[in-house]
């Protein structure tokens, strides 16, 4: 009888170790649920930007290769007219790397944008005079 108790002693021993396990078990799961979401919000959120920065990026693209053609017009008038003094041809390249310095220093707001417009006018006006 002795044995049977101690069988009995055992067995309730080992199912209330099985118990906890099971309960770790249960926890573990939970908090693997939750990372598991908390992983694809970020995947989410990681999407996004990812599309926001593409936008940007094809937005800044964009108004860069502007500005480039611009330049690129603004060197074709400059070597046609080979007759304008060489005072002003020093400064249409002071100008155009003005531009070009705005444009690597990634200042491609709108107020930037504007001056560059602006600039660029100034430089045509001075074009047509000379």
């Amino acid at each position: 009888m002795y044995a049977l108790n101690a069988l009995i002693e055992t067995q309730k021993h080992f199912l209330r170790s099985w118990e906890g396990a099971i309960t770790k078990f249960g926890q573990i799961e939970t908090d693997l649920v939750k990372l598991t979401r908390q992983s694809l919000k970020t995947q989410e959120d990681l999407s996004m930007m990812r599309s926001e920065v593409s936008g940007f990026r094809s937005d800044v693209t964009t108004r860069l290769d502007a500005v480039v053609a611009r330049l690129t017009e603004l060197e074709n008038m400059v070597e046609r007219s080979a007759s304008e003094p060489r005072g002003a041809r020093s400064e249409i390249v002071s100008m155009q790397n003005e531009v070009l310095n705005a444009v690597q220093a990634g200042t491609m707001g709108e107020g930037d944008i504007r001056q560059l417009k602006a600039r660029l006018s100034e430089l045509e006006r001075r074009l047509a005079l000379s």
